[in-house]
């Protein structure tokens, strides 16, 4: 979940934010919100790594990478919430995921143990390391120019499974990967080699920059869909013939040790 604010990327202004805030919490029907701390949590770390190891790593991935579960190791997710926002949810769990609450297993100074143990990992946790990235320019958006095209058969007439995608790669076939998400996610995490085509983004900003010459253009997202559908969309209507989704997402890339890109 990359940030929406207009200041890193997104479409929204703060205005925008409040409101939708303030329609979820009408949507959810919530009588009355949680208040919770700013203030920081001390507890102590080692008591909440072993801890971690032992209750979080199997779905939340030994090194915060995410599995089954967010990836509590992502450097927006710890730069942005606070310790009582993250003490709060593994207190209490989060409704409508398997995340259960652990208030009745561990004590308040085991809670507040996990909850340091997490901060002390928000300048790193033996994450992959950061490059400084640029964004492609238009020329360099062809992935391998002197390969041949692939052979592509899409499900649906849109959806292509990753390994397609990854073979294709590995085989230096010609290809355009398009990211639907914003530009912070994909300073984040995103396939090498990919343009972040953000699908809030008006079409006019992008379509004249990518060839349309036949070259097989594959979106994806991590919805897995819904950005990348709406990419694809836009493409087909400005007469572009090879398009295709990436059907299971980056999430699911990333997951199945296909290559990833991380920057700042």
């Amino acid at each position: 979940m990359a940030g929406y604010l207009d200041r890193v990327g997104g479409p929204m202004e703060y205005i925008d934010i409040e409101l939708l805030i303030s329609w979820l919490y009408d949507t959810a029907g919530v009588e009355e919100k949680v208040e919770i701390s700013r203030d920081p949590v001390l507890g102590d770390i080692e008591v909440g790594e072993a801890i971690y190891a032992k209750n979080c790593a199997v779905c939340h991935g030994e090194n915060g990478e995410g599995v089954s579960a967010p990836a509590l190791g992502n450097p927006m997710l710890l730069a942005t919430a606070t310790d009582h926002f993250l003490r709060y949810a593994i207190a209490e769990g989060r409704d409508g995921t398997p995340m259960i609450g652990f208030k009745d297993s561990l004590d308040n100074d085991e809670l507040d143990a996990v909850t340091a143990f997490l901060r002390s990992r928000a300048s790193g946790w033996d994450m992959p390391g950061e490059d400084t990235i640029s964004i492609p320019k238009p020329e360099q958006y062809v992935i391998n120019p002197d390969g041949q095209n692939p052979a592509f058969t899409l499900k649906d007439g849109k959806y292509l499974p990753a390994a397609e995608l990854m073979k294709a790669m590995q085989d230096s076939m010609r290809v355009i990967i398009l990211d639907a998400r914003s530009e912070v996610a994909w300073r984040q995490t995103h396939i090498p080699g990919s343009i972040h085509v953000p699908y809030y983004e008006e079409p006019e900003n992008f379509v004249e920059d990518v060839p349309n010459d036949n070259t097989w253009i594959v979106a994806y997202c991590a919805c897995p869909h819904a950005a990348s559908e709406r990419v694809v969309n836009t493409l087909r209507r400005h007469g572009f013939q090879n398009t295709a989704i990436m059907d299971e997402g980056i999430l699911v890339w990333a997951q199945q040790g296909y290559p990833v890109k991380h920057g700042r």
